[in-house]
């Protein structure tokens, strides 16, 4: 997925402004078989928009191709056989392609996935928990019992030590890119997704 503000968000028939978690965290991106399909579908994606404020109006192509590559296995949390085949394939070509292959230690993954639940959890309660109650499915239910059990809902205290947090593996994420590598080649998901 492209880092957070690189492709424009905007949910216009939502009630309000996103609740800040998300609003720090929720990327958008493409999602297609083919390299080259997520390649076109980029270049679309990528267009200004005035509706987010974070975005950042980057060209989807400009400069040398990047050249230093990072292939990681989302260590820290079981891996589909599928998966793990795919991603040693994907860094295997790379390597045939003469791409400098890398395989870089990143932030603790498990910590990334208690701050976002951490944070979502703070977001429900300035409101959206009492109406996903209501009125979700028994698929939302399933949802907020998960975020419920992976992670507490802070008080004013937690949320900003989470934050303080965040900023600490984001500034570590951007000493990788800035020193290491260009890209990470990485699962989006640790499961394969369902049959299309």
């Amino acid at each position: 997925k492209p880092t957070s503000g690189r492709i424009a968000s905007h949910n216009t028939t939502a009630p309000g402004e996103r609740p800040l978690g998300v609003d720090l965290m929720a990327t958008q991106g493409a999602m297609a078989r083919t390299i080259a399909d997520v390649g076109l579908m980029f270049g679309a994606l990528v267009a200004p928009s005035w509706r987010d404020p974070n975005h950042i109006p980057i060209p989807a192509q400009f400069g040398t191709p990047p050249r230093r590559i990072g292939v990681h296995l989302g260590d820290g949390a079981p891996l589909h056989p599928a998966i793990e085949i795919a991603l040693r394939r994907a860094g295997d070509a790379l390597d045939h392609a003469e791409f400098d292959i890398s395989r870089p230690d990143v932030p603790d993954l498990a910590t990334a996935a208690t701050l976002w639940a951490t944070l979502i959890n703070a977001d429900f309660e300035s409101g959206a928990r009492a109406a996903m109650q209501q009125h979700g499915s028994a698929s939302i239910q399933l949802v907020l019992a998960e975020f419920a059990r992976r992670a507490h809902s802070p008080d004013l205290a937690g949320v900003y030590a989470a934050h303080a947090t965040r900023a600490s593996q984001l500034r570590e994420w951007m000493h990788i890119f800035a020193e290491q590598v260009d890209i990470i080649v990485m699962p989006a998901a640790m499961e394969p997704a369902w049959p299309v």
